[in-house]
């Protein structure tokens, strides 16, 4: 299981890393989070997967929803890398809000996804082997495809990204930014939640 697992989290981040479509980045990175989470349960750390589990559907719905933001501003469903670019100076509270569960995603202290990534990559590490190189690999495969689309989506313009220009680009109501808000708040602070989750798996 642990060794399934670790292949799936680290050829999903590498698919991720490759993709061009906002969702479906989002979509291979979420698969691959899943397999950290497997290999978490296949080493025996159910609290560490179920933390993971916990973390990481606060982090990615709020990236979803971002995704969803843009394609508003769009008037389409999804956009694809080279249909967006500097949608930062258009887009801030979904670009502020965007950075936060980024930041998580990508396990970076002292965000949610920091501590639960640090229990799974513990465990990796401790047992040893090919398994622990994959978790450490996969958790910088995860960090760059997540902020490649943040830079690409957010920062700068590029010539292929010229589709997106000159679009009357605006932020989407408080109906679809409140529950992001919600959302994000969860990606930053759910580091708070490991003892409890802990204790509760291991009460009785």
């Amino acid at each position: 299981v642990a060794g399934i697992g670790a292949m799936t989290a680290l050829g999903a981040a590498i698919i991720a890393g490759l993709k061009q479509d906002l969702k479906r980045i989002l979509a291979y990175s979420t698969v691959s989070h899943l397999g950290l989470m497997m290999l978490a349960l296949g080493l025996g750390q159910v609290g560490a997967a179920v933390f993971h589990l916990i973390v990481h559907g606060f982090f990615k719905a709020a990236l979803f929803l971002c995704v969803g933001n843009i394609g508003h501003a769009l008037g389409r469903s999804t956009a694809n890398v080279d249909e967006v670019g500097g949608f930062g100076r258009f887009l801030p509270v979904t670009y502020a809000c965007f950075c936060a569960a980024a930041l998580s995603s990508a396990g970076l202290p002292p965000f949610g996804g920091f501590f639960s990534k640090d229990a799974i990559l513990d465990a990796a590490w401790r047992h040893g082997g090919w398994m622990s190189a994959a978790a450490l690999l996969t958790a910088a495969l995860s960090a760059f495809s997540i902020f490649r689309m943040l830079l690409l989506t957010f920062h700068g313009e590029r010539p292929q990204q010229a589709r997106g220009a000159g679009l009357p680009l605006h932020e989407a109501g408080p109906g679809l930014l409140v529950p992001v808000g919600f959302l994000c708040l969860g990606a930053l602070g759910a580091g708070l939640l490991r003892r409890p989750v802990e204790k509760m798996l291991t009460a009785g």
